[in-house]
């Protein structure tokens, strides 16, 4: 509201300043050369009263231009928000935050921890995600954190968590979503739970390329499809999550004018356009699908490196080897389905999501599938 009333004065300043030189412009020229066509009626004024009449006019208009400044002045000082005034914060322990009780530390990373809670005032059971204390006033990593929930919120779909509250405060900012009762899938990968992967790899895939074709749809590119942000409950049921880093699709003109950011996500993942920091569509997140489709079945990704560098220049030259020389129970169909998910053109991938469901409904991820016993 703020920043709204300041801009108008601003505007406003600016308008009665331009406004005022163009009178003043008008009256210094008539001024000057006096009404065409007329004899004098009188004789002609000394040479003194041009110089007194065009005085009073930049009088006038220095005035004008005085109270601009002012008003600007007022605007940028006297209406911004005090500062200095505290802001209300939520109570926050070890043990509760405002109205949740902590109960499961679920995750820690770099910049923030997810934590399963229960809403006091109903018993139900959520997640919420908040910075770390020492990244909870960093612009950059409230930004992030405020942005994966804006997206989230916008984005209702069965197989993305959704996100219920966004909470700005300053000490602990934080947003609250669904609970899900299920590890994400990179732990099932390195527990080597291949009995688990068989029996549902196929059913996950497909939930997980439907999240995504919705995401695509929507506007959106994840740029960050790993098996981190892949939930899957003991059924198999899936959610994809995080949106932390989640880009608009730039359409018309905005792919010549856009502004190149940072280059952001996950090295093992990443397609060349986005290492190259190209525009992005749905065919980023088709690659990163690709190569999380390939850890999936061999429990490694296509790419290995020895250096950060080394990883992403294979991004961008290597050719992948077939999923079947790591995992012979991988079919033809789906590998090849994989490799072509992992093409270094763009256009050589599947064009969207939908081709890609449309080919995993009608092969078979595994040769035989083992029932799980869980």
């Amino acid at each position: 509201m703020y920043q709204r009333i300041c801009t108008a004065l601003r505007w406003l300043a600016l308008l009665l300043l331009a406004v005022t030189f163009s009178w003043a412009s008008q009256q210094s020229l008539c001024a000057q050369t006096g009404p065409p066509n007329l004899p004098p009626a009188t004789p002609p004024p000394s040479s003194s009263a041009p110089q007194q009449e065009g005085a009073s006019i930049w009088i006038y208009v220095g005035a004008v231009v005085a109270l601009g400044v002012i008003g600007a002045i007022i605007a940028l000082v006297v209406l911004q928000p005090n500062k200095s005034k505290k802001e209300p914060t939520l109570s926050y322990s070890s043990e509760r935050l405002g109205d949740y009780r902590l109960l499961n530390l679920l995750m820690t990373g770099q910049t923030s921890q997810v934590w399963e809670v229960a809403e006091i005032s109903s018993g139900r059971h959520f997640a919420i995600k908040m910075l770390l204390p020492e990244c909870a006033k960093v612009a950059e990593h409230r930004r992030f954190l405020f942005h994966e929930a804006e997206v989230g919120q916008q984005l209702a779909h069965p197989n993305i968590i959704r996100v219920v509250r966004i909470v700005r405060d300053p000490n602990v900012p934080h947003f609250v979503m669904d609970f899900f009762p299920g590890g994400n899938l990179k732990l099932r990968i390195l527990r080597k739970e291949w009995d688990f992967i068989k029996e549902h790899a196929q059913e996950i895939l497909k939930q997980a390329a439907t999240a995504l074709a919705f995401i695509n749809a929507k506007g959106w590119v994840h740029r960050d499809v790993k098996p981190d942000n892949l939930l899957v409950s003991s059924s198999g049921e899936t959610r994809v999550i995080d949106l932390a880093i989640a880009q608009r699709i730039p359409t018309g003109l905005a792919k010549i004018f856009r502004k190149k950011g940072k280059i952001q996500g996950t090295r093992s993942y990443m397609s060349p356009e986005q290492i190259r920091n190209e525009p992005l569509d749905g065919r980023a997140d088709i690659y990163s699908f690709g190569a999380t489709c390939y850890e999936i079945v061999t429990g490694r990704p296509p790419f290995r490196g020895t250096s950060a560098q080394d990883l992403l220049n294979k991004h961008l030259t290597e050719k992948p080897i077939s999923p079947r020389v790591h995992n012979p129970e991988v079919t033809e169909e789906f590998a090849q389905l994989v490799l072509q998910m992992l093409a270094k053109n763009k256009e050589h991938r599947p064009q969207s999501f939908h081709e890609v469901l449309m080919a995993l409904r009608k092969i078979r991820v595994f040769s035989a599938v083992k029932k799980s016993k869980t």
